[in-house]
């Protein structure tokens, strides 16, 4: 008897799962219920643009260091790409991707390459190429900062929109800025440097007789992980001084100032070498770093500085 009682309930639920079910008004399928604790993927945001960069050649650095009176070659690209967007729900990019716009309808462009704070015209129509060099004469000392201007249109005239790489808000003229940082290679004798620089040199040796230097991950261009994860920067600190031993030097992380007056941070023991720990954020930012030191007579030297790129890449979703 017990084995027949059991029988039936078996027989009673398969019947069970058999049934139909009963459709929702309107003949939709009945709504999925998401499993508490888990959130919808949002939709990516797709956009077509033609991506502006302004680079050294042969340099991955954020403000590439170069040296006095040499011939740097700066490359304007213009790469069209399609960008796959997901967003938080205060509009912020939580993470993103890029691949080739195929067939790109871009066929014409104008762009122009001037010094701040010259004014930056851009002209005439031209036929789209990808890469655009110019050759600069190194003939300064210290930062000087390049402006970029360009616009896209396809053979109609249409203007396509733009976007500086490594960033998402896409404008029908797209600007952007490239700090060449010159320095003098050591070594160099003097009467081989451009006049202008001879002058600089001379002066600032006048005015900050402490000489050093300050490199990060040992010139590395890049490093990274997963966004949100926490890695260590090791950052070598040099200096010199004729005139006494050097004993102090103030730190500044995050942006660099060259000038003296805007360097913030306090005066510590100088150490020839420091850790630094730094959150990956998502995509491509920039760490930057500058140093100034003292010696004990109390000379003071330039502002010394390194950057270096991190990437955060999306964390890998769980199944």
């Amino acid at each position: 008897m017990k084995h027949l009682s059991v029988l039936i309930l078996l027989v009673f639920l398969l019947a069970a799962c058999s049934l139909p079910t009963t459709p929702t008004p309107g003949g939709q399928p009945p709504a999925t219920t998401v499993p508490h604790g888990s959130i919808p993927s949002p939709t990516p945001e797709v956009q077509q643009v033609i991506s502006v960069a302004l680079r050294v050649r042969d340099s991955a650095q954020v403000i590439p260091d170069v040296a006095a009176g040499s011939t740097v070659v700066v490359e304007a690209v213009f790469d069209p790409v399609v960008q796959a967007l997901t967003r938080r729900a205060d509009g912020s990019v939580l993470s993103s991707s890029t691949t080739t716009w195929e067939n790109a309808p871009v066929a014409k462009m104008r762009f122009c390459i001037s010094v701040e704070p010259q004014p930056c015209e851009l002209g005439e129509w031209h036929p789209y190429q990808a890469l655009n060099s110019q050759e600069i004469f190194v003939d300064w000392l210290g930062p000087r900062q390049f402006h970029l201007q360009a616009e896209f249109s396809d053979a109609a005239g249409q203007i396509l929109p733009s976007v500086r790489a490594y960033y998402y808000d896409a404008q029908p003229q797209t600007s952007l800025t490239l700090t060449l940082r010159a320095g003098i290679e050591p070594g160099t004798p003097q009467a081989h440097l451009p006049a202008p620089v001879q002058t600089a040199a001379a002066a600032t040796q006048t005015a900050f007789p402490v000489t050093g230097s300050v490199q990060i991950e040992d010139g590395r261009c890049c490093a990274g992980g997963t966004a949100g994860a926490t890695i260590q920067l090791h950052v070598n600190f040099q200096a010199a001084s004729s005139a006494g031993e050097v004993s102090e030097m103030k730190i500044q992380v995050g942006q660099c100032a060259p000038d003296p007056d805007q360097h913030l941070g306090i005066w510590e023991p100088y150490q020839a070498q420091r850790i630094y720990e730094t959150t990956l954020a998502i995509n491509w930012v920039g760490w930057w770093i500058g140093v100034q030191y003292r010696d004990s007579k109390g000379n003071l030297s330039p502002i010394y500085c390194d950057d270096i790129s991190l990437e955060g890449s999306p964390p890998s979703s769980t199944p």
